[in-house]
């Protein structure tokens, strides 16, 4: 069994963001961004793909925006599209990178 732990996540913030977005963007460094990414990578293992809108649905969190990270980092594969059954919309499903 895989375990996924203190994956090099990472949220960011661009200079002309308001504060807010940097104090979000650091406290996502603290750990949240890779707590997401460690349930996306869960939630697919449970599944035979999905997209990022049905991770969003089931997780309750923006997972689209774990998706690219985990993908760099060669943990997930971008599959060809479907209809999502989240959003009814022309999506492409994430798998378990073998």
């Amino acid at each position: 069994m895989t375990t996924y732990q203190n994956l090099p996540l990472f949220a960011l913030a661009r200079r002309n963001d308001p504060e807010t977005s940097h104090i979000a963007a650091d406290a996502m460094n603290q750990g949240g961004a890779s707590r997401q990414g460690v349930k996306v990578l869960e939630a697919l293992r449970a599944t035979d793909g999905l997209t990022a809108g049905e991770l969003e649905a089931q997780l309750g969190f923006h997972a689209h925006k774990r998706m690219a990270e985990l993908e760099r980092l060669g943990l997930v594969r971008k599959g060809e599209a479907r209809i999502c059954t989240a959003s009814g919309t022309l999506r492409h499903a994430y798998w378990l990178e073998e």
